[in-house]
């Protein structure tokens, strides 16, 4: 599947080696190995994160910088401008509807001729037909990566790549009792609408270096399928495949003057 070749390539990109010449993954219980991961990778300050979105109405590419335990990311897409008009989108924190930006070019809102302006649409940011949206798959992301410690319900596998299913619960907004009285990443609902278990892979460092999954349509889309079944004859899903790294630099957002909300 195309996703797979991109999800390698996003791994020899940011490793800057060929998976031949990685150390040997981490070993143990699958389960046990996939919980350390993800609670290891989530406490990372900022990673680099490459994203690969195989969809029914376009495929896009985005690499950028993500802050787990805050839900705060920047992400430029590639080609620039192919998701809903943006080069590049910014994530304030990992839930709500206005918290996520598309960012303009110079001059092209209302700004000055040498300012970028951030733009929220009410809509996830990226959005593209049935393709999933850049917002919601940097957010099923990070929502993974929150969940992977304590609701990781099943993982399978020898390393570095382990089939894992998540509990119902993290498909909730409200995190388990007795956690945090918050979830940092939403998208949760497009958690429980995953197709198949999800492929994380282990870094012998011991931390989450990707994972690929596969969502249905977005909500909207679904409705459409519903009242107009006749135009929707062909596969809808996304294939989702993210690569991931230890960012040495933090990840920096500063809201220019330049900022609207639809």
């Amino acid at each position: 599947m195309a996703v797979s070749a991109a999800c390698a390539l996003g791994w020899f990109l940011i490793d800057g080696g060929s998976r031949d010449s990685e150390p040997p993954p981490p070993t143990g219980d699958p389960k046990e190995v996939v919980e350390a991961a993800g609670a290891s990778t989530f406490a990372r300050d900022a990673l680099r994160i490459r994203i690969s979105v195989d969809g029914p109405d376009d495929d896009w590419t985005g690499e950028g910088i993500i802050d787990p335990g805050s839900g705060r990311f920047r992400l430029a897409l590639e080609p620039a401008g192919a998701i809903s008009g943006f080069t590049r989108i910014v994530g304030r924190r990992g839930t709500g509807f206005d918290s996520t930006f598309g960012v303009t070019p110079p001059g092209e809102f209302g700004g000055a001729n040498d300012e970028r302006c951030w733009f929220n649409t009410h809509n996830p940011i990226g959005y593209f037909g049935s393709t999933a949206s850049a917002e919601e798959s940097v957010r099923a992301t990070g929502s993974i990566l929150e969940s992977l410690e304590s609701e990781t319900l099943a993982a399978t596998g020898a390393g570095p790549d382990f089939g894992v299913r998540l509990a119902p619960s993290a498909a909730s907004p409200r995190p388990p009792a007795g956690e945090a009285n918050r979830r940092v990443w939403g998208a949760r609902r497009l958690l429980g609408r995953i197709e198949g278990p999800i492929e994380v892979r282990a870094a012998a460092s011991g931390e989450v270096a990707g994972m690929n999954f596969v969502v249905p349509p977005s909500k909207p889309v679904l409705q459409r399928m519903r009242q107009q079944p006749e135009k929707f004859d062909r596969p809808l899903s996304s294939s989702i495949a993210v690569s991931l790294a230890p960012s040495p630099k933090a990840l920096t957002l500063r809201r220019p003057d330049c900022f609207a909300i639809e």
